[in-house]
């Protein structure tokens, strides 16, 4: 039911439209797809490859856990970065037919 409630279209001028039609949420609504899509190749390879090559031979007795832990947020950045950067320079011109 509640599915149902939030596919309905909400008028422009009420509180819930401006939200919902905010830039926040366009831009993410733009991108969403995109972020699916690479947000797990992002975070296995660099939280894989930065603790294989980076971190372990400098400190080879820390927690692999605390490592990703620290590493998610440059994951997710990175992530961010890459799904605006495959709207902006491959989804946006294939959709204007460039």
């Amino acid at each position: 039911m509640s599915w149902y409630a939030l596919s309905l279209p909400a008028p422009p001028g009420s509180l819930l439209g401006r939200v919902l039609g905010g830039p926040p949420l366009r831009v993410f609504g733009r991108t969403s797809y995109a972020l699916y899509v690479i947000h797990q190749v992002v975070l296995v390879a660099s939280t894989t490859l930065l603790i294989r090559h980076v971190f372990e031979p400098y400190a080879p007795n820390a927690s692999t856990l605390t490592l990703q832990l620290a590493l998610y947020p440059l994951a997710i950045g990175g992530s961010l970065l890459l799904a605006q950067l495959s709207w902006r320079f491959y989804e946006a011109p294939a959709e204007l037919g460039q």
